[in-house]
């Protein structure tokens, strides 16, 4: 069992276990990796000499302490700079078992890019686990691992940053729309590829010609722009949507705040739109952000209609944030208001200060932006957004999770 070097105690309650020290090992002892990745290990437990079951066992907390070591070009690597981990906190909850067989516990270690030029970076991490001699009451008897963690710095100031907006929107018959592509510094040597993943409303090969799957950026370039050519299709369809993601990749990182774009086209064959009616309550959903969704309710008899947004932050928390209930990420607001024919205009609200099921809830709302809903067929429809105080805005294209209300709809979108 090889030994590395950088700090975590670990104190383990006597009363979890045997007096008998546990043999215990980090597994591997050596990880490396590049900026932006997710390094895995894990801590693995012989539990052959564990107490019976019943022994309430997380009660017992491994305290650390730690300090990083290596020769770096900006001095010691810090937690929430360079590495992010559950060690950070400084405490971890005791690894319990009461079976007889080894208990192996798996965590992880981000390394964050910083989009700082700076060289290899290496850490050691130091564990040790103390326990109660057996028979002599206050002499702890501890052993010792290691992980050592290498930085790899990526070359030329770091990955290339890709970004993606709307330039134009189109329209039928034969008025184009464009997206813009576009890296925050001149391409590297040997260019740069970007793949896309194209979703929305509008069908590819129909309403528009399908866009490529990829963008290639030549070196020293840093603007590619992607036309959407219309297809006059004939048919009353309303506005509908094309929209682009940027995929990650190795090569490159993905703007969070310019990683995807919207651009609507126009139909020339009527408004193809539908009034929002009673029909229209459901689930909404853009098949091309799963995980995330609108559940829409109209009030017919008083004219106003209810959304609530559930959806993730701009970023993603780093691993040392942790939720007691679902997922650090998780983020929704709502809105409510008036609607007219096929569109409604709603203030968007934020609800803060709640806590699980408390009574009271003691939550405080708060108003900041617009969403318009807009509704081209019983099963089609634009959620747009504007949010100041973030600065984001956009165009999302939703459909129906379920088609049981279509019916409906139609029945009274007629009427």
């Amino acid at each position: 069992m090889k030994r590395f070097r950088t700090f975590f105690v670990l104190l383990l309650l006597s009363s979890c276990f045997s007096p008998s020290v546990l043999a215990w090992e980090v597994n591997p002892t050596a990880l490396s990796g590049t900026e932006g990745q997710a390094l895995g290990f894990e801590i693995v437990v012989e539990a052959d000499e564990w107490d019976d079951a019943g022994v309430v066992c997380n009660d017992a907390v491994w305290d650390f302490e730690f300090q990083l070591d290596g020769t770096l070009i900006d001095g010691t690597a810090e937690w929430g700079a360079d590495l992010s981990s559950p060690f950070a906190g400084g405490a971890l909850l005791g690894i319990c078992s009461n079976s007889e067989e080894e208990v192996v516990t798996p965590y992880t270690i981000s390394v964050i890019e910083d989009f700082t030029p700076e060289n290899n970076e290496d850490a050691e991490i130091f564990f040790e686990h103390c326990e109660e001699a057996a028979g002599a009451e206050g002499v702890l008897t501890c052993t010792e691992e290691t992980l050592l963690v290498e930085i790899v710095e990526v070359p030329v100031g770091g990955l290339p940053e890709v970004g993606i907006e709307e330039v134009s929107e189109a329209s039928e018959p034969d008025t184009d729309g464009q997206f813009r592509l576009f890296l925050a510094a001149p391409a590297p040597g040997g260019g740069v590829e970007v793949g896309m993943f194209t979703a929305g409303t509008a069908t590819a090969g129909s309403d528009y010609v399908a866009l490529p799957g990829t963008v290639f950026f030549a070196e020293g370039t840093t603007e590619v722009l992607v036309n959407v050519v219309v297809i006059d299709d004939g048919l009353s369809e309303g506005t509908e949507s094309v929209m682009v993601t940027l995929l990650t990749d190795p090569n490159y990182v993905v703007s969070f705040q310019h990683e995807r774009a919207t651009v609507l086209i126009g139909d020339d064959d009527g408004d193809g739109s539908v009034r929002i009616n009673q029909g229209i309550s459901d689930a909404w959903f853009n098949p091309a952000t799963p995980g995330q969704g609108f559940f829409i309710i109209v009030f017919p008899e008083i004219g106003k209609i209810f959304m609530a947004w559930f959806t993730y932050d701009v970023e993603r928390p780093p691993p040392s944030v942790e939720a007691i209930l679902g997922d650090p990420g998780h983020r929704w607001f709502t809105a409510f208001g008036d609607f007219v024919n096929d569109t409604a205009v709603l203030a968007i609200e934020f609800t803060e200060g709640g806590v699980f099921n408390a009574v009271p809830p003691q939550t405080v709302q708060s108003e900041d932006g617009t969403i318009t809903l807009e509704f081209s067929s019983c099963t089609a429809g634009l959620v747009h957004y504007e949010i100041p105080s973030l600065g984001l805005s956009g165009t999302v294209p939703i459909q129906r999770l379920t088609l049981d209300n279509v019916a409906l709809c139609q029945s009274q979108s007629s009427q």
